[in-house]
């Protein structure tokens, strides 16, 4: 089974840099790496230019008219060739079984969302002082942590008895680590594109692909990543967001948006 990462950036080259890095080392290389670029600068295109020798790398770039994350992680999914998808943002390190984790728990019929490590300001700044050098030290991390410590476990045993439950629901979605069948975005049509701002994007995914038969399933204890610190986005845009996903709660047939993968 192929695999593709996506990977979702905006003008935060040092995060992106340490995110690409921690691919470059996992034990499970994705065949696919494609980054949804909202309209950064140029210092964005070199980083990811360092890292094609070792990573195949798509760089799907759209104009900063404002946040438009949805209609970017369209723009790389369109260029998917992979069975397999995992979504992370470009602020996001990954342990290096998180594929090879995310591709023991693929299931056809389901879709997994993972969980994240929170970083302090502190360690964040350290781990992306020269991303290249960075590695592992599960001791080191313990101490730059702000929350969500027990994600930090990576236990494949307790995945397998408690860490891995499917619902028919999709409520507290993220997509900053989340993996899916391609054939399963595809026929839900993708991210709606009409989702501009921060917020709400995710979960109107996710509820359509469980009302299209598609179960949820949470990961815990494997595909560990961090979280690198950055301040909260402006929530300005979520009653308008808000107005958007109340079709997709009210409607249980309703599942393939109008404009997304297919505009």
């Amino acid at each position: 089974m192929k695999v593709a990462v996506i990977i979702s950036t905006y003008n935060w080259p040092q995060a992106l840099d340490l995110c690409l890095a921690s691919l470059a080392k996992q034990v499970h290389k994705p065949d696919e790496v494609i980054i949804g670029d909202d309209g950064s600068a140029a210092e964005t295109r070199s980083v990811i230019d360092s890292w094609c020798s070792e990573l195949n790398i798509i760089h799907e770039w759209q104009e900063d008219t404002g946040f438009r994350l949805a209609r970017s992680r369209n723009l790389t999914l369109r260029k998917v060739t992979a069975e397999y998808v995992i979504c992370i943002d470009g602020d996001m390190v990954a342990h290096r079984d998180f594929v090879a984790d995310h591709v023991a728990y693929a299931k056809k019929g389901s879709f997994v969302q993972g969980s994240r490590v929170l970083l302090n300001d502190r360690f964040s700044k350290q781990m992306m002082r020269d991303p290249k050098a960075w590695s592992w030290d599960q001791a080191a991390i313990e101490g730059g942590v702000l929350g969500n410590a027990k994600n930090l476990l990576r236990k494949p045993w307790a995945t397998k008895l408690i860490g891995l439950q499917a619902k028919a629901t999709a409520k507290n979605t993220r997509t900053c680590n989340m993996a899916f069948w391609r054939d399963d975005l595809y026929a839900v049509n993708g991210f709606d594109n009409r989702y501009e701002g921060w917020g709400r994007e995710d979960s109107d995914l996710a509820w359509r692909l469980v009302n299209y038969g598609v179960k949820r399933r949470k990961l815990k204890f494997s595909a560990v990543a961090l979280h690198i610190y950055h301040p909260e986005e402006s929530r300005e845009a979520l009653p308008e967001n808000d107005k958007l996903l109340e079709r997709v709660l009210n409607d249980k047939t309703y599942y393939r948006c109008e404009s997304g993968i297919e505009e």
